[in-house]
Formats: structure tokens, sequence, C-alpha cells
């Protein structure tokens, strides 16, 4: 059995390896391509504060992923979260 020792210089450069490769998940050219959503973009799509985002997350009422101090939201969620909150049409005089 071979044992190999990882120095802090590894770990350092693995750290930058995954960092660019989140971040090439998080961010693409076309925002309608986009899968993840950070917490500044969720709590602007509702319109809630940090704490409100915070709350929805302990209890479950949003999905999410976590990456070290970074949560992603699934974007597809969160739109689907919206329409199920839609209240009323769009048109009131059209029923």
């Amino acid at each position: 059995m071979e044992i190999e020792i990882i120095t802090k210089k590894d770990l350092q450069k693995f750290k930058s390896e995954l960092l660019e490769e989140i971040q090439k998940i998080v961010t693409t050219d076309d925002s309608d391509e986009r899968k993840w959503l950070r917490t500044a973009e969720v709590k602007e799509y509702f319109n809630i504060s940090s704490s409100t985002l915070d709350r929805l997350r302990i209890n479950g009422d949003i999905p999410y992923s976590r990456l070290g101090p970074t949560y992603l939201y699934p974007k597809k969620d969160i739109e689907n979260l919206l329409e199920k909150q839609k209240i009323g049409t769009l048109n009131p005089f059209t029923d």
C-alpha cells in the first residue's frame, strides 16, 4: 500500500480548482440557462429579508444546497414555488 502525503499547497490548489468549478456552475453567460440562484438573488426574487429566507430554509419550505458558506437554490424549484403561491388571475374580468 502506497502512502501519499497531502501538503498545504496541494489543498490550496484543490480549493482553487473547486471554487473555479463552482463558479462555472453558478454563473453562465445567459441567465436563462442558470440552474442555481444565490441568496441575494432569491431575496430579490421574493422581496424578502435575510431572516425570512433563513426561516424558509430552516423550516424546509425552500430547497437549497450549501457549498461552504454559500447557499444555492435551484432556480426551477424557486420558479415552481412562485407559481404555487400565485393568487388570482392576470385579468379578473375574463372569468
